[in-house]
Parts: structure tokens; sequence; C-alpha cells
């Protein structure tokens, strides 16, 4: 947890969840557990990494999460968490990225392009 919310060293998440992985395998109580406990991991450190750089390239999530998780699952997860946490999510299907911004309450809040 310090490598996500103290460090921001989202690349040793990764490292540790992978690590964590390999501890359960041998726990024969986590075993059955495994992909879903993997499976938040991810899609913990990924809601992180959209709220410090606004954007994720999804194709980086789908390689972690495998074919265990369907892309459309992942995002709907990931855009439900960030909803709770005050940010609207946009999907760019043609550069595959999710990006997120702080959800605004009024129409003089939004920003003029």
């Amino acid at each position: 947890m310090q490598a996500i919310y103290q460090d921001y060293d989202l690349e040793m998440a990764v490292k540790m969840v992978e690590k964590m992985v390999k501890e359960a395998e041998d726990d024969i109580l986590l075993k059955s557990y495994i992909p879903g406990i993997k499976k938040q991991a991810y899609l913990l450190i990924f809601q992180t990494k959209c709220k410090l750089f606004r954007t994720i390239d999804l194709a980086e999530l789908e390689k972690l999460l495998g074919s265990a998780t369907p892309k459309d699952e992942a995002i709907q997860s990931i855009e439900g968490f960030l909803s709770v946490d005050g940010f609207d999510t946009i999907f760019d299907k043609k550069s595959n990225t999710l990006s997120c911004v702080v959800k605004r309450k009024f129409d003089c809040d939004q920003v003029v392009q």
C-alpha cells in the first residue's frame, strides 16, 4: 500500500502484486481467491494512476489483467470507483485510453475550451 499511497511508485506496486500472487499460490486458503485478489489490486493501481496522471493506457491494463477480466468490465469498475471519488471519466476508443477529470457541480464550474 505504501507504493501506491505514499511513494506513488506504481511499477513497484505491480511487482508487489505479482509477489503477493506468488505467495498466495502456496497458501491453501488463498489459492482459490488469487484471480479476485489480483484483479482488485490492479484496479486499485490503475485508479490511482488515473488520478495522478489523468489518463491511463488500457492496453497496459489488459496486459496485466489478462483474459480473466474483460476490458469492459475493468473499465466499468474503474469508472465506478473514480465516480465515488469525485471524478468523471472519458473513454477514448481511438487511442484506447481512459481519462478522468474532477466532477463539476455547476455549469459555471466547467472549463471553457
